[in-house]
């Protein structure tokens, strides 16, 4: 009998035709697989189904409630310019994009958006799971382990740590970059090891218009061009060596050493300069009280911090809007200064580690890279725990490629400890998001959470008002008044609050500061020339109306037309 020979047709492992048994043990395993995604997909469905009814927080309103090119009635070439162009974020146009299309089909109603968010989280598991088992297959130490991988994955997805870039509807550019550059890292495997030459090419075109919608969601996105050096530094570092050596042979070892310095520059240069104008060092940051050198001083700390949330993801611990101390120095206080002695420990013990045992090093190594961008010196708030979203895709790597049972006993064992841990941490994800669906008990939460933190207090201090709450709503603005004096939005809002307590005069006295602090406050001016017109000054509203007709913008365009209506009378 001739012996069977096995082609290669596989990207990384060779397989011979299977007989009836093998396609029967096939369409079992698939069937399981099946199976086990709709236990996973509805385990994730429970945990954020209370957050589908939250409403729009925070920095939903300028990015989407005050855009009028994302609120689409009708798809059109003119509207699809302006919302490439006349967005607030307009360096994100896929994210953005997808969210004009939220409004042709729903409108203004929350839960679609909602929803959307969670199919993209979903996906970003499905798509996490297929790098994964690609992971297993060249590099795994347990190979072609789903169970293991599809457990990482249920971490991931019912972990309380991402539901700020799940429940929270502008974070979708977070995780719709995660999802692009999952996908630019999968098709970039599967075409690095594919032997023909016409799939090979397919592949990495898919990895590059990956690369690209990824970048286009979020900058966030550009960070998988680094990590795929990274791996290759990992996995292939023995192959480019030689390349490196030949080259050298040919074209002279300063020549290729330039060029290889060059290949590592551009990826750090084109993060860095894609980031722009948002960069600063010494000076302060435009309303931050801190520079971005003792921003850069402070993430050695919050890094630490997310680690912990990480590690114990409390609801109580969970929050919003982080009120974190800022570092002034390396010993001020003196956690900064040991929080990086630990991340350069287990970096160093990570490069250390890249012969022996790269499924472990370039994981970690991922890790710090995919915070890199987001803990620079860059104008952005210290802390949002959806920073952890893209990085957590190497920690559940980390995990499946790691996780090494031995004996059926302790294998069992290790299902048994990673199965209770998903339970625990979507029962949290559950309670968290039942605040986040309801907006008074989300506001309350993170102004307790966060007293010293002017945004909470004003976010709640106008939910208050808007239940009608006022007395409540007037002391609460004025401590947010009290943290931030010269801050314009709050003196309107405590305006409105003494007008729907019939105090004009009071009224007036905030709107006159709101419009000192913010003379392009078209609100504050709106809401000023409206309570001088109830008290007959009829030439003071004239000039207060004038204003802000030269500075309302699109989504006050019905108040504007009222106010020219006045002006011509």
């Amino acid at each position: 009998m001739a012996r069977r020979v096995c082609a290669a047709t596989s990207t990384f492992t060779p397989r011979c035709p299977a007989g009836d048994n093998g396609r029967v043990k096939t369409h079992r395993n698939r069937l399981a697989l099946l199976a086990a995604w709709l236990g996973i997909g509805l385990v994730t469905v429970f945990a954020y189904y209370p957050g589908m009814s939250a409403g729009f927080y925070f920095d939903d309103e300028p990015n989407l409630l005050e855009v009028a090119a994302l609120q689409w009635n009708e798809f059109s070439a003119s509207n699809l310019s302006a919302a490439l162009g006349d967005a607030h974020l307009n360096s994100r146009p896929v994210a953005n994009i997808s969210m004009a299309v939220n409004h042709l089909i729903a409108g203004l109603d929350p839960a679609p958006y909602h929803w959307t968010n969670l199919a993209i989280h979903l996906a970003v598991g499905l798509t996490l799971f297929w790098v994964i088992t690609l992971f297993q297959r060249r590099h795994g130490a347990v190979p072609a382990n789903r169970a293991f991988a599809l457990l990482a994955v249920l971490l991931f997805l019912v972990h309380p740590l991402n539901i700020q870039a799940t429940t929270y509807v502008v974070q979708r550019m977070t995780s719709l970059a995660t999802l692009f550059a999952l996908l630019a890292f999968g098709a970039y495997l599967s075409g690095r090891y594919q032997p023909h030459a016409g799939l090979q090419r397919r592949w990495f075109i898919v990895a590059a218009i990956s690369v690209l919608l990824a970048t286009l969601s979020k900058e966030i996105g550009l960070l998988i061009v680094p990590l795929l050096l990274l791996y290759e530094f990992c996995f292939n570092g023995a192959e480019w060596q030689a390349v490196y050596r030949r080259a050298a042979e040919k074209a002279g070892f300063p020549l290729v050493f330039l060029a290889g310095f060059l290949m590592l520059l551009v990826p750090a240069w084109l993060v860095w300069a894609y980031a722009g104008d948002h960069v600063y060092w010494g000076e302060n940051m435009p309303f931050r009280d801190f520079s971005g050198v003792e921003r850069v001083l402070t993430q050695g700390r919050v890094q630490i911090f997310y680690l912990s949330l990480l590690l114990w993801p409390s609801p109580s611990r969970l929050n919003l809007d982080h009120d974190f101390a800022v570092s002034r120095s390396l010993i001020d206080p003196i956690t900064t200064l040991l929080a990086f002695v630990l991340i350069a420990v287990t970096i160093v013990l990570a490069l250390r580690s890249v012969r022996t045992r790269p499924v472990l090093a370039f994981p970690v190594l991922g890790y710090w890279l995919l915070h890199s961008m987001e803990a620079g010196p860059v104008n952005l708030e210290l802390v949002f725990e959806h920073r952890m979203y893209f990085p957590m895709t190497m920690l559940a790597l980390l995990l499946a490629l790691n996780v090494r049972p031995g004996i059926p006993v302790r294998e069992y064992g290790s299902y048994a400890a990673l199965l209770l841990a998903a339970a625990l941490l979507a029962v949290a994800t559950y309670q968290r998001n039942v605040v986040w669906g309801d907006p008074m008990s989300f506001h309350r939460d993170i102004a307790a959470k966060s007293p010293g933190k002017f945004r909470p207090q004003y976010n709640l201090g106008t939910e208050l008002g808007k239940r009608g709450e006022f007395e409540e709503a007037g002391t609460v603005l004025g401590q947010a008044i009290r943290i931030w004096p010269e801050s314009s939005v709050a003196h309107n809002q405590l305006g409105n609050v003494y007008l729907m307590k019939s105090q004009p005069r009071q009224a007036e006295q905030h709107y006159r500061l709101a419009v000192q602090y913010d003379a392009q406050n078209a609100e504050a001016l709106f809401n000023l020339a409206s309570v001088l017109m109830s008290q007959g000054r009829y030439a003071e509203q004239r000039e207060v109306l004038e204003q802000f007709i030269k500075v309302a913008p699109p989504y006050l365009d019905e108040q504007k037309q009222w106010a020219m209506r006045q002006l011509e009378r």
